[in-house]
């Protein structure tokens, strides 16, 4: 069941759907308070690496 959450609250093992609509597995999170930034590490099913980042607030869909 999909669901939309603060990128802040979103943590390891979780799925997020990023900008190009494929879904990937939060692998770790940094969070960058003086920037209001949050970068999320992720994988894809295919072990793809990559990244999710927004601003502390960005409402992503998470699974």
């Amino acid at each position: 069941m999909a669901r939309k959450l603060p990128i802040q609250e979103i943590t390891r093992g979780k799925w997020v759907r990023a900008n190009d609509g494929d879904w990937w597995q939060v692998t770790k999170t940094d969070v960058d308070v003086r920037s209001k930034t949050v970068v999320l590490h992720t994988r894809n099913k295919a072990g793809k690496t990559g990244w999710v980042q927004g601003a502390i607030g960005d409402l992503r869909v998470v699974r």
